[in-house]
């Protein structure tokens, strides 16, 4: 079995970390001493690192890695790698330790993005900054159309996927989305929930992916209450239902 471990680095990021045995692969390692420090204290040896895209505070610490393991393979849309040798495009598979995992293109956030999908015996998925807990990323590169069409392919995943993203932003998430989902009961249990979480210094990521199909409001573009706070109608489309709904975000 692998074994995932959540690594915290900078203000609010989340590197991952996995591992079988003593080999080990990471994913988005903006910090390298983080990544360095794991492996250290667990006795592990850096086989390959996974990137979702080319922001600093996901590749930031592979050239410090490649150093100390030059051996180590990474994987990464052409745009993303860092020092890497491993270029992948949609429906590509990489064997990962005992798992496959399959890439997924999901640009919108940038050009490049890509995430990783592993469905047996337990989905997972890491996404990077495409999908977050109750939101998605800022639209830095991408087309409205881009990123809807990306975040409608992850919705369509099993609901018992375990959405690994690359930050803790579910609480700040859930308090816009109950701005764009007013009187969402599933929105405010979930808010309280995960307040009570971050006061007690618990991590919010991961969770399954059912839960945002109930409360994360790009997945509920055609919910009649956040239609009628974006003032859209069955005639909007949908790329232009989540442009209005990631602005309103921008702007809170």
């Amino acid at each position: 079995m692998i074994q995932i471990d959540r690594l915290p680095a900078f203000q609010d990021n989340y590197l991952w970390g996995l591992s079988e045995g003593n080999n080990a692969w990471v994913v988005d390692p903006g910090d390298g001493q983080v990544i360095l420090d794991w492996l250290t204290d667990n006795h592990l040896s850096l086989q390959g690192i996974l990137l979702t895209h080319h922001h600093a505070d996901h590749i930031g610490g592979v050239q410090q890695l490649l150093q100390h393991y030059p051996m180590a393979q990474v994987v990464g849309s052409a745009q993303s790698l860092a020092g890497g040798s491993s270029p992948v495009a949609d429906g590509d598979f990489i064997d990962l330790l005992s798992r496959q995992f399959q890439v997924l293109a999901v640009p919108g956030h940038t050009l490049d993005h890509v995430a990783y999908l592993s469905l047996d015996p337990i989905p997972i998925l890491f996404c990077g900054d495409t999908l977050f807990l109750a939101g998605c990323g800022r639209m830095f590169e991408g087309t409205p159309e881009q990123f809807q069409a990306s975040l409608a392919r992850l919705q369509d995943l099993p609901p018992e996927t375990l959405v690994h993203c690359a930050h803790e932003y579910t609480q700040a998430n859930l308090e816009f989305a109950i701005r764009m989902l007013p009187g969402n009961q599933s929105v405010l249990d979930r808010l309280a929930r995960v307040r009570e979480q971050r006061q007690s210094g618990v991590p919010t990521v991961p969770d399954r992916l059912e839960q945002e199909w109930h409360t994360n409001p790009y997945f509920r573009l055609d919910d009649p209450a956040l239609m009628g706070v974006i003032q859209a109608d069955a005639n909007t489309p949908m790329s232009e239902r989540f442009a209005r709904v990631r602005a309103a975000k921008d702007n809170a």
